[in-house]
């Protein structure tokens, strides 16, 4: 009978190790060698259409005066970044934001458009950068508030698969007036 040798154990144990991670990696892809990499491409894709929902919510949602939506796209620990203003949590002033769409669903015919330019997925976190462009008109007549302007924005994906805003980062084009 022979014996076992310690570079023989070591040479089985390495073998069994491959063959299990390659196992592994197969039923991961549904036993097609590239699968891995086409779930991952499939699931970053639909990451970036939700975050692109997300952003086309967030414009309806302004566009409605709708603040329980729009409200609600974000983390509960989220930080607003305006220009010319310190950052602010907003769930902290989830109060005066309702109030402020009140108070222009009664004021103003909003338009607002947001244009997405990069969407980055690293797993539960994302950052996407763009445009916007919001003008509120008078409902009693006179000239729109134009704002024009750039957003860089972090988001995460909560426990529930939800795109989520995190850190919202933006300023206008426009000089203020």
């Amino acid at each position: 009978m022979t014996s076992w040798k310690e570079s023989d154990m070591k040479r089985c144990l390495t073998a069994l190790i491959l063959v299990g991670a390659l196992t592994g990696f197969a039923f991961a892809g549904g036993g097609d060698e590239h699968g891995a990499s086409k779930t991952a491409s499939n699931t970053q894709a639909a990451d970036k259409t939700a975050i692109e929902t997300l952003w086309n919510d967030y414009s309806r949602f302004v566009v409605n005066h709708d603040a329980e939506g729009y409200l609600n796209l974000h983390d509960r620990g989220a930080y607003k970044m305006p220009q010319d203003q310190p950052m602010f949590q907003l769930w902290a002033v989830s109060d005066k934001i309702k109030a402020k769409f009140a108070k222009g669903a009664q004021e103003y015919n909003t338009e607002m458009r947001i244009n997405p330019k990069e969407i980055v997925v690293m797993g539960d976190y994302a950052y996407t950068m763009g445009t916007y462009y919001k003008a509120d008109t008078p409902k009693t007549g006179g000239a729109a508030i134009v704002v024009d302007g750039k957003f860089l924005t972090i988001l995460h994906k909560d426990s529930s698969g939800k795109w989520k805003i995190l850190r919202d980062c933006y300023n206008s084009n426009v000089p203020p007036s």
